[in-house]
């Protein structure tokens, strides 16, 4: 049960890290995060791998509760 814990810590620290930096991205260029937001081309191409990251990590998570 503790390594359970432990991996899905680590999951959940990750994500946070991810979603930390996908926030300072979307900042820096002057644009607020909601649900509905279409970034920019070039902004997005710098996104995408965290927000695909956000969703495996997602899944994991879930699996792990």
């Amino acid at each position: 049960m503790k390594a359970q814990l432990a991996v899905r810590e680590a999951l959940v620290r990750t994500r946070t890290r991810s979603i930390s930096l996908v926030s300072a991205l979307v900042r820096h260029e002057g644009l607020r995060i909601v649900a509905a937001l279409a970034l920019p081309g070039r902004l997005m191409a710098q996104v995408a791998p965290l927000l695909s990251l956000m969703l495996h990590l997602n899944e994991q998570i879930a699996f792990m509760v």
